[in-house]
């Protein structure tokens, strides 16, 4: 609660960026794409290591996850507990 900014994911439905760039941004963005525009376990797994991961640094902290499918994904899943922050 410090006021830090996570850096945000931005997902779209083409390979092709339009309009923006990093410095449109307050925070270094991710661009990633998916054929339907949607967050998938591929990109839950991108957004846990280099999104949240180097955000906490080994801090306690709580994620909360609601039921959408990338979220609940056995490849997610695999992936946090494979985490050395975990507990």
């Amino acid at each position: 609660a410090d006021g830090t900014l996570l850096k945000p994911m931005i997902i779209y439905n083409t390979k092709d960026v339009f309009d923006l760039n990093s410095s449109d941004f307050l925070t270094e963005p991710i661009f990633a794409w998916t054929k339907n525009g949607w967050m998938d376990a591929d990109l839950m797994v991108i957004w846990l290591n280099q999104v949240l991961l180097p955000h906490v640094k080994k801090r306690r902290t709580l994620l909360v996850l609601d039921t959408f499918r990338a979220h609940i994904s056995k490849k997610f899943e695999e992936e946090l507990l494979n985490c050395d922050s975990v507990m």
